[in-house]
């Protein structure tokens, strides 16, 4: 099993964890049969988030087989975003800028302008769009560094002025 940067994580129905580099064996699958091997998401470190904590894989007879665990390493951070002194709608869609094309990193706005995103660097630039016109879009500049994380929800709560792109 390999789950990057993911140490410590207990393999579920195991009595094994993931070393140092975020990888397990799980011994005792049966050939030629669906097998779901799964990590146990709670016992994730703080700052890494799994795509999906079972995987199904279908080995041979004696062979040995890889469950590739995709891992996003960052902050967690509950946003609310504003635009023009009212929230980001509902169903806004807002992403990560980033500069690696393969790592998409997006969320959709909930009530009151909310957004949780995982995976942040320690700052960056959000893009906000929820329609086709220049004014229903925006980009908000965030830096996690100071925000502490809040006691009763454990996690980073900021508020944010999202800018028109003119």
């Amino acid at each position: 099993m390999s789950a990057p940067n993911a140490p410590g994580v207990r393999v579920m129905n195991g009595n094994s964890v993931t070393d140092w580099r975020g990888y397990a064996v799980a011994p005792y699958l049966s050939s030629y049969t669906k097998n779901s091997v799964g990590l146990d998401p709670s016992t994730l470190p703080d700052d890494v988030e799994l795509a999906q904590s079972n995987i199904n894989v279908y080995p041979t007879s004696g062979a040995v087989v890889k469950a590739k665990f995709t891992t996003r390493v960052g902050y967690q951070v509950l946003m609310t975003l504003k635009h023009n002194n009212t929230v980001v709608p509902f169903g806004a869609m807002a992403s990560l800028v980033n500069n690696k094309p393969n790592e998409e990193n997006s969320a959709i706005v909930s009530d009151h302008g909310q957004v949780y995103m995982t995976g942040l660097p320690e700052s960056g630039k959000i893009f906000v769009k929820w329609g086709s016109s220049v004014s229903q879009r925006c980009t908000t500049i965030f830096n996690i560094r100071d925000l502490t994380i809040s006691p009763e929800m454990g996690l980073r709560q900021v508020t944010l002025n999202c800018l028109s792109q003119d």
